[in-house]
């Protein structure tokens, strides 16, 4: 019969397929002729040699499957070429092929051909059938030109933009993995030397090390075999052909654990260096602390006969068990750990020195004491009679410039405070010379001078405080004659000046008086800045062409608001 379809109608030429997935695709297309009553082909055709815009040559190899199968006259046909990425629609029954090209392409652009297929079948069902008229071509091919009806609906052209973007991305996060797998062959040769060098200089020293950092070095290397970067590595190479996008982000894994591996190497090996070379080192710093301490006994010595008070510190009891215990390690290898033992010894050597010094820093102290004790009392002495003088001179400029001009003055009472605080400096050199702390005693000699020279300072930053305040009144007095010579002139033409001109005027004298009587009162400083502002504000008052012409210089009063306005305006000739 001419309706009748065969058992198969899926050809699936580029072995897209699964055989699961060529059952469910048959499935549609047999539901799809139950429902529309139009048997349906699908073709998957590898190597077609076609451009996807070669739309002439697509519908001949459309034509020729259809001719080798010997379709039947009504049969519609979806023709699909995976390696060029196209798809080709002819002589679907109704208005659906655009609806069935657009649900097949998601799926095609994943590689899904089977869901493709599928979902393109169901968008058939359901439609009615349209009558098909004409003869057969010669081979059984749809005659009167019935095979390419529809084609035109379609276009004929599907890029698979996302299968071919997806294989692209795929195909270079493939290339990026294995350069990063080609890397890793040094890395890993790298940690294999390493554990190898590692692991041998443990055992080499390892009658050396104490029980406890044996411990250590073993866990450290322990660690560093165990990181499971293997397992990561080992695991990307599973997945480099399948998912590389994961296997690269195992790889990244990977290296991150190999670098902490290698950090945990190098730490083992540090540590073994490190207590060689304080086992190496013990005994040279051993003698270089016996030197300091007998040094420091020599000075507390020479420093006892110049009368400086000692208290003896007793290295030696921190010395001789450390000695002792350096010479027992070679019997105590499970509990000695050097690098302890060097510590101790540094800063005992450390101490000792600093104890030489001190004291030889207190003989030096003692023999300069006494001119240190002469100049600082002549400083102090000197100050006094300074501050007596320094106390009128700033009371006169008080009273002439005022507090807020006199800022950076010192007060004579701060000065005053000062000088007893250095009369107590002094007394207490005097006391701890006594008792043979002649650092001590120079040091407060040495601040009882420094607060003394401040205080014989003060006159003379007095002296520039006052000639600054002096030079700005002066500035001052000579801004206000001229505001008040400005003023006089404004005055003289006040007959010639419209409304509001006399009433700028006013506004101007009223400024002027109130900058006037605090220039003249306590408040001078405030009084400038008046004097600036009136300056910059009233700059026009006094000019005798100001008044004669529209406003001070031809502005609003004489050509603008009056002149404008009333005299040609909304009254003169406007609204009224």
């Amino acid at each position: 019969m001419a309706l009748a379809q065969t058992p198969d109608t899926v050809f699936d030429k580029a072995n897209e397929l699964s055989a699961s997935e060529e059952g469910r695709v048959q499935e549609a297309l047999n539901a799809a002729r139950e429902d529309t009553g139009q048997p349906i082909y699908a073709f998957l055709v590898p190597d077609t040699g076609v451009d996807s815009d070669a739309v002439q040559a697509q519908r001949d190899l459309l034509e020729q499957e259809s001719r080798e199968e010997n379709l039947p006259q009504d049969a519609g046909v979806i023709l699909v070429a995976p390696d060029e990425e196209w798809v080709r629609l002819a002589d679907l029954n109704g208005d659906v092929e655009q609806d069935v090209y657009e649900s097949m392409v998601p799926d095609f652009g994943d590689g899904d051909f089977a869901a493709g297929l599928v979902s393109g079948t169901e968008e058939i069902t359901g439609e009615p059938v349209a009558a098909q008229q004409g003869t057969a071509d010669e081979g059984g091919l749809p005659g009167g030109g019935l095979l390419f009806l529809l084609v035109a609906a379609v276009g004929g052209i599907l890029l698979f933009r996302r299968r071919r973007e997806n294989r692209r991305r795929i195909e270079d996060e493939r290339k990026a993995a294995e350069g990063e797998f080609a890397d890793l062959t040094t890395r890993l040769d790298e940690f294999d030397s390493r554990e190898r060098l590692v692991s041998g200089y443990l055992e080499a020293q390892r009658p050396l090390l104490d029980q406890q950092t044996e411990e250590w070095v073993e866990a450290k290397i322990s660690d560093a075999r165990t990181a499971g970067f293997a397992r990561e590595f080992n695991e990307a190479s599973s997945r480099l052909s399948s998912d590389p996008v994961s296997a690269r982000g195992m790889l990244a894994r990977g290296r991150g654990l190999l670098d902490e591996a290698l950090r945990r190497l190098d730490e083992a090996e540090g540590s073994i260096d490190d207590y060689r070379a304080a086992d190496e080192a013990l005994d040279g710093k051993l003698g270089a602390a016996r030197e300091e301490i007998r040094a420091a006994e020599e000075a507390e010595s020479a420093a006892r006969a110049e009368g400086v008070a000692v208290q003896p510190q007793k290295f030696l009891a921190g010395y001789d068990p450390l000695a002792r215990e350096a010479a027992d390690r070679a019997s105590r290898r499970d509990e000695f750990d050097p690098r302890r033992t060097l510590a101790a010894v540094e800063d005992l050597t450390r101490r000792a020195r600093g104890r030489t010094s001190a004291l030889r820093e207190e003989v030096a102290a003692r023999d300069a004491l006494p001119d240190e004790r002469h100049a600082a009392e002549g400083d102090v002495r000197r100050a006094r009679g300074s501050l007596d003088g320094y106390g009128v001179g700033h009371e006169r400029a008080l009273a002439e410039f005022g507090p807020a001009a006199l800022g950076d003055a010192p007060d004579p009472g701060e000065l005053s405070a000062r000088l007893l605080h250095a009369d107590g400096c002094l007394e207490r050199a005097g006391r701890a010379a006594s008792a043979g702390r002649f650092a001590e005693a120079r040091d407060l000699l040495r601040e009882a001078a420094g607060l003394a020279g401040e205080a014989m300072r003060a006159p003379g930053r007095l002296k520039t405080v006052v000639a600054e305040a002096d030079r700005r009144k002066r500035e001052g007095e000579e801004k206000l004659a001229e505001l008040e010579a400005r003023l006089a002139r404004a005055k003289a033409n006040e007959h010639l000046m419209a409304p509001r001109q006399r009433q700028r005027l006013r506004e101007y004298e009223d400024q002027l008086g109130y900058a006037r009587y605090g220039f003249f009162g306590a408040d001078w400083l405030t009084a400038l800045l008046l004097f600036e502002a009136i300056d910059t504000d009233y700059a026009y008052m006094g000019d005798p062409s100001a008044s004669a012409g529209d406003d001070w210089g031809g502005g609003d009063f004489g050509g603008g608001d009056f002149g404008g306005d009333f005299g040609g305006g909304d009254f003169g000739g406007g609204g009224f």
